[in-house]
């Protein structure tokens, strides 16, 4: 089997503008994202689709993209497309053959799970062995003056936990606001967090990730 693989830029208007204490693509206004196609000549009417998001502060740009996917593409080879296993070992020679490059792993892995599932005719939960609820997943509200986030956070009411963003000039209003839309008829539903995502005093403690340094749980049905 040959696999090839097509890619295209998009750049999509965001309704709200979504800023963190390191916004990049457009000052929080649009943002950049790579969709990629993969074919297997062997099923020339089927594609299987990814997507990418090259963060820049993490050294990824479309072009990087570009220039990676033929490399990670050729690490895999040509995995048996009926086999769950191949799509760990595919995981395991792309980073074998360059380490970070995330974005370009991240549209190609899921181009590739997505190939495999319309090849064999399973959704692709199905052919992992998974269930089809959707796991819980945060809302994260950016960066803004408090009373705007407070509106956000009521629009995203119906998600189980709101990540709120932090590391720029208002955080301590927003905090101190105590926004209605932080809160819950039933404060046991919702989770809240605090994400600095990089602002100032940050940085992790030697031995800590910065997903931990970064990142604080926030229980209860407001901010405190």
């Amino acid at each position: 089997m040959a696999l090839t693989v097509r890619s295209e830029v998009l750049s999509l208007a965001l309704r709200d503008p979504f800023r963190i204490a390191r916004s990049d693509h457009g000052a929080g206004t649009r943002i950049t994202t790579v969709l990629v196609e993969l074919r297997d000549d062997r099923f020339p009417d089927i594609v299987g689709l990814g997507e990418g998001y090259p963060d820049r502060f993490y050294g990824e740009t479309p072009d990087t993209m570009a220039a990676v996917i033929p490399l990670l593409l050729a690490a895999f080879g040509e995995p048996e497309a009926d086999r769950r296993s191949a799509l760990a070992a595919a995981d395991a020679a792309m980073d074998r053959a360059i380490r970070g490059h995330g974005a370009a792993k991240c549209a190609l892995d899921i181009a590739l799970h997505d190939l495999f599932g319309k090849v064999v005719g399973l959704p692709v939960h199905e052919m992992l062995g998974l269930s089809a609820d959707v796991p819980p997943t945060d809302f994260t509200l950016g960066l803004d003056e408090p009373a705007v986030v407070a509106e956000r956070a009521r629009r995203a009411a119906d998600f189980p936990a709101l990540k709120i963003k932090c590391g720029g000039p208002a955080d301590v209003a927003t905090l101190q606001r105590r926004p209605r839309g932080l809160r819950r008829p039933d404060p046991g539903r919702c989770q809240h967090g605090l994400d600095a995502c990089g602002g100032p005093g940050t940085a992790p403690r030697p031995g800590r990730s910065r997903r931990r340094a970064d990142r604080t749980a926030v229980p209860g049905p407001g901010i405190p």
